[in-house]
C-alpha cells in the first residue's frame, strides 16, 4: 500500500491493489473513514475519540475502550462474531510491564495473548507491528494505521519480538534494517519503503 500523510503527520489516505483505497478525515471528537474494496464497493466509518483525543469506539463495534492515567489501555470488548454478525463481546484486560504491553486476558482470567521484546526502541511501521495487531485486538488494515498516531493511546516501549495466542503456536518477529537503522522488512511479510532517504 501507499500511504499518505497530512500536513500533523496523520495517515490522510492510503491506496492498494484494485480500487483499495482508505481517506481519513479527522474532526474532534472523531475520525471518519471512507473504505473503498478491492471491488470497488465504498463503505463509511466513523471511530469515536474520548475527551484525550483517544479512540473509544466506532459505528461498527461499541468497543468501549478504557485507559489508565498513563494512557495505555485498560481493557476493551471485542465483539464476537458470526458470519459478520455480533452475538456478543469478550471483555479484554490489559497488563503491562516496563512500558510494555505484557498480556491480554479475557473475563475468565484467560491469557489470550503474551508478549515479548527486544531491547530496542519501538518503531511503529503503519501500526503492523504493535501488539494490538499481532494480538488480533485490531486486526483490519485501516484501523491499524491509527495505533501509530495515537489513537489507541500511548504504545510499547519496545519493539516488538515475540507473540503467543496461548497454543502451542509462537510468532517470532524479526526485522531488517536500512543504512538510517529504519525497519525495511518485518518477519519476510511486510515490506517498508520511505519517501526521505
Amino acid at each position: 500500500m501507499a500511504v499518505f500523510y497530512d500536513n500533523k503527520g496523520r495517515v490522510s489516505s492510503a491506496r492498494g491493489e484494485g480500487k483499495i483505497n482508505y481517506e481519513f478525515t479527522y474532526f474532534d471528537d472523531h475520525i471518519e473513514l471512507k473504505a473503498t474494496s478491492f471491488e470497488g464497493e465504498l463503505k463509511v466509518y466513523y471511530y469515536y475519540l474520548n475527551a484525550e483525543g483517544r479512540i473509544k469506539g466506532s459505528s461498527v463495534f461499541d468497543n468501549g475502550i478504557k485507559y489508565n492515567k498513563e494512557g495505555f489501555i485498560t481493557t476493551m470488548k471485542r465483539p464476537d462474531l458470526k458470519k459478520d454478525l455480533v452475538t456478543g463481546y469478550k471483555q479484554l484486560f490489559f497488563s503491562y510491564q516496563n512500558g510494555n504491553l505484557t498480556e491480554i486476558h479475557d473475563e475468565t482470567g484467560e491469557k489470550t495473548y503474551s508478549f515479548e521484546y527486544y531491547e530496542q526502541i519501538q518503531q511503529s511501521v503503519a501500526g503492523y507491528n504493535s501488539p494490538l495487531f499481532a494480538g488480533n485486538v485490531i486486526s483490519d488494515r485501516p484501523t491499524s494505521f491509527l495505533i501509530e498516531m495515537g489513537f489507541f493511546g500511548r504504545q510499547s516501549h519496545n519493539l516488538l519480538k515475540k507473540a503467543n495466542d496461548g497454543s502451542l503456536s509462537v510468532h517470532n518477529i524479526d526485522y531488517q534494517f536500512d543504512h538510517k537503522g529504519r525497519i525495511t522488512t518485518q518477519s519476510g511479510t511486510y515490506k517498508f519503503v520511505y519517501q526521505c532517504d
